[in-house]
Parts: structure tokens; sequence; C-alpha cells
């Protein structure tokens, strides 16, 4: 198969693993808190997708945010090459992302509670390289700290990003797709069916 067919057949796969998979936990969520459909529903229009271009490839790569336990969300980056994945959520946890188109540099951001952390990523040849990270815990007792050293604030964090990271060339990944449009953008022949309205199958002959 051509290049174009080997990325294409992947993220369709790992989408329907992982709409198969969030759905599941988001009836499992609603379940244990007695929350109503109107919640489940509330929670999948926070599934939001797009396919962005972090490196210098023809290939581009997918970008998944999603609920994990609202109002908090989780992000991650799924790369094809050489015919394999490499999702970024197996080394990483994000919030959200931004990225320098064809640098292969993205910008990752995990907020929850009363902890953050940020950090400069490079995606090159299908791997993901940590440049540098920081954290801080805004609690009673705060503490910053920078590739696991301490530092002095939350601005002595952001300075370091900024030595290795543009922020003027930094753009939102795009997360304007729902799972039917992305599937439609991808294999534009593609027909859905439906499974209780919630869940789906792709078939691309």
């Amino acid at each position: 198969p051509g290049q174009d067919a080997v990325w294409k057949d992947a993220y369709l796969r790992y989408i329907q693993n992982f709409e198969w998979k969030i759905n599941s936990q988001i009836d499992e969520y609603v379940s244990d808190y007695g929350m109503d459909t109107q919640a489940a529903a509330d929670m999948r229009a926070m599934i939001q997708y797009g396919l962005i271009y972090i490196d210098d490839d023809d290939i581009p790569e997918l970008y998944i945010e999603y609920p994990i336990d609202p109002p908090y969300q989780e992000a991650r980056i799924i790369t094809c090459y050489d015919g394999r994945l490499i999702d970024s959520g197996d080394e990483y946890e994000w919030s959200s992302c931004e990225y320098i188109e064809g640098s292969g540099l993205c910008y990752g951001e995990f907020d929850q509670m009363s902890l953050y952390r940020s950090g400069v990523y490079k995606l090159k040849n299908g791997k993901w390289q940590m440049l540098g990270s920081g954290s801080g815990q805004g609690d009673s007792f705060p503490y910053f700290e920078w590739n696991g050293a301490e530092v002095t604030s939350y601005e002595e964090i952001e300075r370091n990003i900024n030595a290795i990271y543009d922020m003027e060339r930094s753009g939102e990944c795009g997360k304007d797709m729902s799972v039917f449009d992305l599937i439609k953008l991808i294999y534009p022949d593609a027909e859905l069916t439906f499974d209780n309205q919630e869940y789906y199958s792709a078939e691309n002959d």
C-alpha cells in the first residue's frame, strides 16, 4: 500500500479503539456519579480531533483532546512513522498542547488541582524527546522545579521555556473536528454505521 493508505488505515484503527474506550469510560463515569444523559452528551462534546503537521514530513499528526474528570481534560498526539503508531500519551501527560508547524517542536501543559507542569518536546523520526520541563505545586507550600532542580518561581520556569521555544511562532493544535468529521476528512468515501447512536464502525473498501 502507498504511504497515504498506511497512515490513514493506522489512524482509523486507532480512532475506532480510542472512541470505544473513551465512550465506555464516560458511561462508567456518568453511572458512578448518578449523572443524567445531558452530562454524558456534554462530556462527549469535549472529545475533539485535529490533524496537524509538527515535523517536516508529509504525514500529519493526529491531535486529540478528551475529558478525564470534568472539568479536567487530557491531550495526546499520535504520529505514524515507518508504518508504526507512536502515542505521546504513552510517555507524557498533557492537558493541552501547542506546536510550531514543521519544526518538530511541541509545548505541552498539564494542569490539575494544584499541580501544574509544562514542557517543550521534540518529535523526530517517530520519537519524542523532552527538551525541558518545569512544574509547580501551588498549595500552601509552593514548590517549583525545572528539569528536576528547584527554582524560585513559575516566572523562572517561563523564562526557561521561552529560551528553547518561540511562543510567538506557536499555534494551538487544531481541535475543531468531531470523530465523524475527522473520518470523513481522512476517508471521504467511508461508510459510517451507528450503534446505539454512540459508537460507530467505519468501513472503507
